[in-house]
């Protein structure tokens, strides 16, 4: 450890540079005589049966009582009162954040005679309004976890979403633990907490503790006490093990081995090679007893992840350009045609394309780089799919992730006055990828640094029995970034393109990490990769920081419980994002019979537009993250900074015995993201003119255009930075206030009724835009494909970027207001608005017999901003085109064309000797589009859900947590484009499932020694059929509804009986005519994909060697049936595989197994 950190621990331990929410419980309750009165004055006493640590503390007049910020654990509650028996609770079990009842009736006699009660309490929340499950010890430690990953046990809630189309969920993997929506709404958007301590910077998450750490799982869906924040309303916080008076750990091991798995996807037939071997243990011990105690963990892994490589590769005659054999979608011949023949005829209304005779590229004709790249293409191994052969490579990509994952934990009982605690934990997880395909031209993106670094502290201080002050403080960072498992060098790059130097301003930073150039190839549909020569995705290199602190004072007075508080929260994220590595892209649209809405499934194809050189633009975009488009970036490597503050006021009103109310108020203040040099972007002001364009010296604009367009055209603009004075990229306004209200009704001592409201501002940090990517025109430029006039390709793979359109720089501040002039540009509202959720919910909880509660709820959640609230200002109205259709097509010479100095109008549109006259139909036709983030007011969303839950904390030798969702949601959405241009928003169905169940459970096999059944058997026979315990974890959810892009659509697409070949009816669609608005809707009632039934479990034999010390044998089971849940079929009209299921879905896999050892002591 550096020495900073271990300055920093110290500083952390006296809590004095860090924040954390509460994560600890509260136990109270109401002592009375047996004729119900009041006593006022009882000494209460609670011990912690681990550490015996003992707190005390007076009821007040009202005969109540209650401790605060009290450790997760089980505890014992002492009554007494002179003139009076003694009453004693055993078993009060707390749980994080919990609010535990334990109301006593005192009765006459000696204080010598104790009353004690052995059951549990009640898990009964009688004293607050708020929504939340805890998973509870016993299940914790038992759950089978493919992952590893605890905040994954959230759904075990299930309100708790998990993203299918998120593949990152291993606790290394910065992004997977808060791909959860929690009670409707976006992913990223939950508080995510380690004892407290916020563990996320942005979207990403800083530390994952290891399973054998965590004692309990807490998910909040509406917290109402207005301590909680900095979230949509949700959060999700792990509490960990401490250590107490007695020394006990454990050491394991768990092995996966390819030959105890099934075939890891039964589509393709690939097989498993994952392995890991994970090892580790844990210790927790005193060292002063009822003082001092440490918990200290380790776990390890040395894993090979079994990714699955699948890729649509050419047949062998089409890698010489021989298309005589290659089929379309309709069983016809998929013609080939010359990009470059392309005529239009002056009025815009016909346009021809001639073949190539034969369907057979003429050697001549093959561009010389597509010819080098193809000679290095690795060639399929199976037939494919359909025509196109679609998927017709297939192979295991094993990724290697050796993690490693350290966290020791301090608790000082200094005094009854005084507890300090503190916590540094740490991971290193150096990821390396393969090449299974034997080419040097295959580059995986997947190599990586992984590593993390957290410390904690925190200080409660009671200053009398009505008064508690707590401090707390954290740090964290952590590295996310790029390795790559080999390099290119410019020298390379200069071979590929001997007669262009273009590349050298991409690589001109060396901390650019310099690689063969990309080559993407799309399929049909202009979307899908059929594969990558070169790395796809793209470069990252991350390095965030958070510090925070907090302080807090509760005190109860009287019936009111009052607590007031402070946050302030830091991020910091250093950082360098190429978003797509340097490279091409191509479709089949060059090669197809027309460019006016071109049919890709009768014509045209991705890879013979490679192979003439034609490059184009795609329909992804340059700056898109591992776009298939053709993309230069230059970047500049930045680093951010943003700080957020906030207060609180609560008040926890015991009105009567039976009715609390929940009372708060939460202001917060969060700053506009700055940058270290103010190196950030300020919103364009479009109310400025542009000196050179005003009067005698503004563009000529065709008047042709005018026939058309009777819209404004402006020559206004002003790029503006960040500056001493302006250091955010937005105005961050005075902040805001979240009122909070909650009420709690104790029917009787089994049933409460509860309900609650709270409004909730979801952090910029965690909003629509993510901290950990910069928005920074100016200091990063992503140069594409020049756009083809009339469909004739502007530029040839053997020479691109030519001194005619070169590749543009990132000028950072030298052009001044001239940057992104002839370009577009994206940046944040001026006044940033900031995103709402109002959370309501009704609850009905019920003591059944056997510990058994039952919760049934009522729950709406209200958002505002979620979709489509990024605004083009500068979008052309798509009316003119819907009315004008062919006519729009017509080029003009283009008014901008090497207009001023390069220095005063930079972009691409200076390089471009026509343009189409739609193109100067904008209202400010200097520039491309301009993307405003959070620049219209909508997009909002409105859930409501039952939610039925029942739970038994584990006693008498079992437990579980069963959850059933139903929900509906509907999102406020730009139906089409002319909606979008009109900023009118249509309610429409959301496509998530509408149903969700879940159920865990672990269960002591009734047999053996210390079971109800053979408790005395004979050793051997104990071993064979004693100390057994299973531990099923069951999820299923209804499938998703389908959304269609616009289309002709002209019967019921659903079918009788759907399946991976035909989900739906594809005939009753068809492509939308040239120049036709979409009318469709977006899905269609009752027309859903597949569902989703998963079954784990673990099953574990343990052994008693002594009475201290416990040898387990374990084998978890993942998709313990071996079945298929088969991905959501291709709804892209355009596709060759449209109306099937070609995959499983995203992180199923068949049946994985693990088989394990562990000991106890």
């Amino acid at each position: 450890m550096r020495l900073k950190d271990v300055l920093f621990l110290s500083v952390a331990l006296l809590a004095a540079h860090a924040f954390a929410q509460e994560f600890r419980g509260r136990i109270q309750g109401t002592v009375t005589d047996t004729s119900q009165a009041s006593i006022a004055g009882a000494t209460v006493t609670i011990v912690n049966a681990g550490t015996r640590v003992a707190t005390t503390r007076q009821t007040n007049e009202a005969g109540h009582y209650l401790f605060d910020l009290v450790e997760p654990g089980t505890y014992a509650v002492a009554i007494e009162f002179p003139g009076f028996s003694r009453f004693v609770q055993e078993n009060v079990l707390l749980q994080q954040r919990a609010d535990v009842t334990v109301n006593a009736t005192l009765k006459a006699g000696d204080l010598k005679e104790t009353v004690t009660v052995t059951a549990e309490a009640s898990a009964v929340q009688f004293n607050t309004g708020k929504l939340e499950t805890t998973v509870d010890s016993k299940l914790t430690g038992s759950m089978p976890q493919l992952y590893r990953t605890p905040f994954l046990l959230a759904q075990l809630d299930p309100a708790v979403e998990k993203d299918d189309y998120q593949s990152e969920y291993m606790p290394y993997h910065s992004w997977g633990p808060n791909h959860q929506q929690v009670g409707g709404g976006q992913n990223y958007t939950a508080d995510l907490q380690v004892d407290g301590a916020p563990v996320g910077i942005g979207y990403k998450t800083a530390y994952v503790p290891s399973p054998d750490m965590v004692q309990e799982v807490n998910v909040q869906e509406n917290a109402v006490d207005a301590e909680y924040g900095h979230s949509a309303g949700s959060a999700i916080s792990l509490t960990l093990k401490s250590g107490t008076n007695e020394w006990h750990g454990t050491a394991f091991y768990q092995g996966q081995y390819p030959w105890a798995n099934a075939l890891e996807d039964r589509v393709y037939r690939t097989v498993n090679l994952g392995r890991n071997h994970i090892y580790g243990g844990t210790l927790g011990h005193p060292i002063l007893k009822n003082k001092l105690f440490n918990f200290v963990a380790y776990e390890g892994w040395k894993q090979t992840d079994p990714s699955t490589l699948i890729e649509t590769l050419p047949t062998d005659l089409e890698r010489a350009g021989n298309f005589s054999q290659s089929l379309n979608n309709d069983g016809g011949l998929r013609t080939i045609y010359d990009p470059w023949s392309t005529q239009t005829s002056a009025d815009g209304k016909t346009v021809t394309r001639t073949p190539f005779p034969g369907n057979i590229i003429p050697g001549d004709r093959l561009d010389s780089v597509a010819v080098g790249y193809t000679q290095q293409l690795w060639k399929p191994n199976s037939a494919g799919i359909g025509p196109y052969h679609v998927n017709n490579y297939s192979t295991s990509l094993p990724i290697r992730f050796p993690y490693k994952n350290f966290s020791d934990r301090a608790d000082y009982h200094v005094n009854d006055k005084l507890r300090v605690s503190g916590r540094f934990s740490m991971f290193k997880t150096p990821v390396t990828s393969s090449n299974p395909t034997g080419s040097t031209y295959f580059v995986s993106d997947r190599g990586s640094d992984r590593d993390a670094k957290s410390i904690t502290g925190d200080v409660t201080y009671t200053m009398s029995a009505r008064t508690v002050v707590n401090v707390r403080g954290e740090y964290h960072s952590f590295v996310d970034q790029s390795h790559y498992p080999s390099q290119f060098s410019v020298d390379g790059w200069s071979k590929i393109f001997p007669n262009n130097d273009f590349f050298k301003l991409v690589f001109a930073d060396p901390s650019v990490p310099i690689q063969l150039p990309r080559m993407s190839i799309t399929g049909t549909d202009g979307y899908s990769r059929n594969f990558n020569m070169g790395p796809g995705g793209g470069y990252w290199h991350q390095v965030p920081t958070s510090n925070s602190f907090d302080a807090k004072i509760a005190q109860q007075r009287g019936s009111h419980y009052l607590k007031a508080g402070f946050e302030t929260r830091g991020n910091q994220s250093p950082q360098g994002i190429v978003l797509s590595n340097p490279g091409f892209g191509f479709d089949a649209r060059p090669t197809s019979a027309t460019y006016v809405n071109p049919n890709t499934l009768v014509s045209g194809d991705g890879f013979a537009t490679f192979l003439i050189g034609a490059i184009a633009p795609t329909n992804g975009s340059p700056s898109d993250w591992d776009s298939s488009a053709t993309s230069m970036p230059v970047i500049n490597f930045l680093n951010p900074s943003t700080r957020f503050y906030s207060g609180f006021l609560n008040d926890d009103w015991k009105v009567t015995r039976n009715l609390t109310v929940n009372l708060g108020l939460r202001y917060e203040y969060e700053q506009a993201w700055r940058e270290e040099k103010d190196r950030s972007v300020r919103p364009l002001d479009l109310t400025v003119p542009i000196p050179e364009f005003q009067g005698a010296g503004a563009p000529k604009i065709p008047d042709v255009v005018k026939q058309f367009y009777n819209g404004p055209t402006i020559f206004n603009g002003a790029f503006q930075f960040s500056d001493s004075k302006n250091r955010g990229q937005w105005d961050a306004g005075s902040g805001t206030w979240s009122p909070r209200i909650g009420a709690a009704y104790r029917i009787n001592d089994k049933t409460s009724v509860r309900a609650a409201y709270g409004r909730y501002v979801t952090p910029w940090l965690t909003g629509t835009s993510d901290f950990n990517n910069l928005t920074t025109p100016g200091y990063t430029n992503y140069t594409g494909a020049p756009p083809m006039v009339q469909g004739v390709p502007q530029m040839h793979l053997a020479n691109p970027f030519p001194a005619s359109y070169p590749v543009a720089p990132a000028y950072q501040k030298a052009l001044g207001p001239y940057t992104q002039l002839g370009d577009g540009s994206t940046y944040y509202q001026l006044n940033r608005p900031r995103q709402n959720s109002d959370r309501f919910n009704f609850s009905v909880q019920r003591q059944l017999p056997s510990g058994m509660v039952l919760d049934v709820t009522y729950y709406i959640n209200r958002s505002s901003f979620i979709f489509d609230s990024t605004r083009n200002v500068n979008m052309i109205d798509p009316n003119i085109t819907y009315k004008y259709k062919d006519a729009v097509n017509q080029q003009v010479d283009n008014p901008f064309y090497n207009i001023l100095p390069v220095e005063k109008f930079p972009g691409p549109l200076r390089y471009q000797q026509t343009v189409s006259i739609l193109s100067l139909m904008r209202p400010y036709p200097q520039y491309g589009d301009l993307w405003v983030i959070d620049g219209e007011p909508g997009g909002n969303m409105k859930y409501q859900s039952l939610q039925i839950k029942l739970q038994r904390n584990f006693s008498r030798g079992f437990s579980f947590l069963l959850g059933y969702n139903y929900h509906f949601e509907q999102d406020h959405r730009y139906f089409n484009d002319i909606a979008q241009y009109d900023k009118q928003y249509t309610w429409i169905d959301s496509p998530s499932s509408r149903q969700r169940l879940s159920m865990a459970g672990t269960w002591e096999i009734p047999f053996g020694k210390g079971r109800h059944y053979l408790s005395g058997a004979p050793r051997i026979l104990d071993a064979l059929v004693g100390g057994w315990n299973l531990t099923p974890l069951i999820t299923w959810r209804s499938g998703r509804y389908m959304q269609f892009g616009g289309a002709v659509v002209t019967g019921n697409p659903r079918i009788s009986n759907p399946d991976h070949n035909q989900w739906f009816n594809t005939s009753v669609f068809a492509p939308l005519p040239a120049y036709t608005p979409r009318t469709n809707p977006w899905l269609y009632s009752g027309l859903t994909g597949p569902g989703m039934l998963n079954i784990d479990a673990s099953l574990v034999k343990g052994f008693h060697i002594t009475e201290r010390l416990k040898f387990d044998l374990r084998m978890d089971s993942f998709n313990v049936l071996n079945s298929i849940t088969w991905a959501d079929p291709d709804t892209n009209i355009y596709s060759s595989t449209f109306g099937t299921s070609t995959d499983i879905l995203s992180n199923t896999h068949g049946r994985r197994t693990q088989l394990g050892l562990r000991v106890e002591f």
